[in-house]
């Protein structure tokens, strides 16, 4: 128990300090690919972690409160979360003055904070009562941004599989899971708030505490600084609907789906709507409206068929034999096992295993 303890310590501590560490890297860092708002969540978190773990006694025993343990720190998580994704799908979109409107609640929470614990008498009970429901507040704030992250998530989903062809390192749905994390543990903060008054280890409860925010941090920076930013669509035009003259548009489709067939751009796993225009030398726009209208797809899926078709006329050759299906998949574009797996079983009904399996 005594090891256990000191790796807990160990943890929390660099949980502690990992945010201030990588705003310092960050600084250091000249790509601007992580975005500002990425640093504040680490740094709010930092924060929570190290007001729980070590004030946290302090305020209960000045204020009385639990909240208190994390303080209004906590106010900051979700409108974090939601900007540094709103930086992904749209990094375009910039700060703008009326984003100083993410901040207010954790702006009047901090400022009651202060009152409350310079104030004594009447006025200390007055203002604990006033400030003694934040988890309400915390709830309805984590849900609210729960609803607006869900529907940018839907929408960066849309827009990615009409310019990429590849989704690895561009899914944003686990931000939407965080979310949902933070508001379960938050709705779980209020049900077994009268049990930690009552008797539960206060000790046991701040370690646990801790950890979880500060693996949590981990498991956000890890996949933060491996999260891909749309750039390209992002600069090009959204609208994917362009007139076409029926006649031009069959020529073009013509056009598509024998050079899809003879050059086999497919094959290069980055493929995106951009490439792909420039290389059939067409607008962007045109090639969208082509696959989506002509062909009835999305980019996404109409290039990933092609790379399902290669597999099986891969799996099939006796000169690939002694290779396994992944290396044949990477052979044909694919560049995550998860996808090629998925996408495989929905084109044909099989997994590569059952396909192959199948010809035998």
């Amino acid at each position: 128990m005594e090891v256990l303890k000191i790796v807990s310590e160990i943890i929390i501590n660099y949980g502690i300090g990992h945010g201030f560490l990588f705003l310092f890297l960050l600084r250091r860092q000249k790509s601007g690919v992580v975005h500002w708002s990425f640093v504040l969540l680490l740094i709010s978190l930092s924060l929570v972690i190290l007001r729980i773990h070590y004030l946290y006694f302090y305020f209960w025993h000045t204020i009385g409160s639990t909240f208190f343990g994390s303080g209004p720190f906590l106010f900051l998580l979700a409108p974090a979360l939601y900007l540094y994704l709103r930086s992904v799908v749209q990094p375009e979109s910039g700060f703008k003055n009326a984003d100083m409107g993410h901040f207010v609640l954790f702006s009047v929470v901090g400022v009651f904070t202060l009152i409350l614990v310079n104030s004594d008498g009447d006025q200390y009970l007055i203002m604990k009562q006033v400030i003694g429901t934040p988890w309400l507040f915390m709830v309805i704030q984590f849900g609210y941004y729960l609803y607006r992250s869900r529907k940018l998530v839907r929408f960066h989903q849309d827009r990615v599989t009409q310019g990429y062809s590849n989704m690895e390192g561009l899914d944003v749905s686990w931000i939407k899971y965080i979310l949902w994390l933070f508001g379960l543990l938050l709705f779980f903060f209020i049900v077994i708030t009268p049990l930690i008054i009552h008797g539960v280890n206060l000790t046991t409860y701040k370690i646990f505490a801790s950890l979880f925010f500060t693996l949590i941090m981990l498991f956000i920076t890890y996949k933060g600084v491996r999260q891909r930013v749309t750039v390209e669509i992002a600069n090009g035009n959204d609208s994917n609907t362009e007139t076409i003259d029926t006649k031009i548009e069959g020529e073009l489709k013509t056009k598509l789906i024998n050079y899809m067939e003879s050059q086999k751009p497919y094959l290069d796993p980055e493929l995106t709507l951009v490439d792909l225009a420039k290389q059939l030398s067409i607008s962007r726009n045109q090639l969208s409206a082509i696959i989506n209208s002509g062909i009835g797809d999305n980019f996404y899926s109409f290039v990933n068929q092609y790379r399902v078709e290669e597999v099986k006329k891969l799996i099939q050759e006796d000169s690939k034999k002694q290779y396994t299906i992944m290396a044949l998949a990477s052979d044909a574009g694919f560049n995550s096992k998860s996808s090629f797996n998925n996408i495989f079983k929905k084109v044909t009904g099989l997994t590569p295993s059952e396909y192959r399996d199948g010809l035998k």
